[in-house]
């Protein structure tokens, strides 16, 4: 979870809304946060001895989600009960949003490299109008969340773990 917070951190610092060349970094630092949260709980749940999904290193944690998501008898109630607050539905979404926003090929909008600008040309994600304040806001606020959210399920884990 540190690592998490430190990304978070990172976002948080980065972003001036007056700089819309801050927008996709601040962003990139939230879908790290998300993204990390996921494989956290994934992490966790391996440690516990409960064979999920690997943790992955794609950027879009999909197949992790859905493994989560499908957890029943597993997992004691409590776990599962963090897990589907995690991902509740309108958080889920948010989630899959802000993960679509990493890079992929073929090249597409993402918060990293240069990407197709819909007019025959390519755009940075630092440019004006790749991003909006709005979005910058958005996940921000989806990360704020999500950290609260996966330290407790970390925490409620950690119990289960001591002798």
């Amino acid at each position: 979870m540190l690592q998490v917070r430190s990304d978070l951190d990172a976002g948080h610092a980065v972003f001036s809304g007056a700089d819309h060349a801050t927008y996709c970094q601040a962003i990139a630092n939230y879908q790290q946060v998300v993204e990390k949260s996921i494989k956290v709980t994934v992490a966790v749940l391996l440690e516990l001895g409960i064979n999920v999904v690997n943790v992955g290193s794609d950027h879009y944690p999909e197949k992790q989600i859905d493994a989560l998501l499908l957890l029943k008898r597993a997992v004691r109630r409590d776990l599962l009960s963090h897990i589907h607050t995690i991902f509740s539905g309108h958080r889920l979404g948010e989630i899959r949003a802000l993960c679509l926003l990493a890079p992929r090929l073929p090249p597409r909008r993402n918060t990293e490299y240069p990407f197709p600008d819909g007019e025959g040309g390519w755009t940075a994600p630092a440019a004006e109008g790749s991003f909006n304040v709005s979005e910058v806001y958005r996940f921000g606020s989806l990360a704020d969340d999500l950290v609260p959210l996966v330290g407790r399920f970390v925490q409620a884990a950690q119990f289960s773990l001591k002798p």
